[in-house]
């Protein structure tokens, strides 16, 4: 197999429906500012036939998969059998090889993947040597229209949610396209972030940009008094995966356990609504949990799942 590099026309071309949002040559396009050049590689076996693409961006000399998004993978145009991997491993060590560098790639959890194609690469990549640097946690929930919510709750936190019921907090939906209430909802999670120390990485442009130019999203706000306490924006894949990008609360208004009430009501909501999985994301940082953030979610009846980072 070897690996090629291609025009983003022609990756485009053959790879029209990624299996998540970040893998699009639109998405890259949009953020190819973040790394010193995008990489769109076509990854052909022995007669020539594409089997398999990759995109990477190249950051502080590596090769990186993703170089702006949570997880980026190996894309396939129709299923591809393990050997197609085993192969494309060893194509884009070579590839690595011609540029000087190695190449990072952080994967998905497997709610993403089709056809067992992530669990294929990770194990590729593994059976060819390379180097697990970390493995982060990933909470996400199975959803379905008749499923009860609240029963799969602990039961400190479900009484932590009817307690932010009684107390009057009510929690509202609006499309992401709806830049007002975007900006809002940005404006309180900017305030949780700074109040914890750790910033939001994208700025309200390029969220903005990001759900007008590529994906459908949504924003939850939970108000009190008539002032909003906590909100959350999210992604919504094209494969019935929600994906919460940015969540938070004004630190004064933690007694009211908003947080609670907008997971608990997202969950309700998106299950109504007959989608798939509702991921929540990341609770940990380069591999170290954060052990309180994990309990939190496993409180609302999320489940434990996997998002490795890997040098080739």
């Amino acid at each position: 197999m070897k690996a090629t590099r291609i025009s983003p026309s022609e990756y485009a071309r053959l790879f029209p429906a990624t299996s998540v949002v970040y893998n699009s040559v639109e998405f890259s396009e949009l953020n190819s500012c973040k790394c010193q050049e995008v990489h769109y590689i076509a990854l052909a076996d022995d007669g020539g036939k594409v089997r398999l693409g990759a995109t990477f961006g190249m950051v502080d000399g590596e090769l990186r998969m993703p170089f702006s998004a949570p997880f980026g993978c190996i894309e396939e145009p129709k299923p591809q059998q393990v050997s197609y991997y085993v192969d494309a491993i060893d194509a884009l060590k070579s590839y690595g090889d011609e540029h000087k560098c190695r190449l990072r790639l952080t994967l998905p959890p497997v709610i993403y993947s089709r056809h067992s194609h992530i669990e294929k690469q990770y194990l590729a990549a593994i059976t060819r040597g390379a180097e697990l640097l970390y493995t982060d946690y990933s909470h996400a929930m199975p959803l379905s229209r008749d499923m009860d919510v609240l029963k799969l709750l602990t039961p400190q936190s479900r009484r932590k949610y009817k307690a932010s019921v009684r107390a009057g907090l009510e929690c509202r939906a609006y499309d992401a396209s709806d830049f007002t209430a975007l900006e809002e909802a940005y404006s309180v999670i900017k305030i949780h972030h700074e109040a914890h120390g750790y910033p939001v990485r994208m700025t309200f442009d390029n969220l903005r940009d990001t759900i007008a130019r590529m994906v459908g999203g949504s924003v939850y706000m939970v108000s009190h008094g008539g002032c909003t306490v906590a909100a959350a924006i999210n992604y919504h894949h094209p494969s019935g995966i929600v994906q919460g990008v940015y969540w938070g609360n004004i630190p004064e208004s933690a007694g009211l356990s908003p947080m609670n009430n907008i997971a608990v009501e997202m969950s309700i909501d998106f299950a109504r609504q007959g989608l798939r999985w509702f991921d929540l994301g990341p609770s940990s940082i380069r591999g170290v949990p954060d052990a309180g953030l994990c309990l939190f979610k496993e409180s609302l009846g999320f489940g434990l799942f996997t998002k490795p980072t890997l040098m080739v």
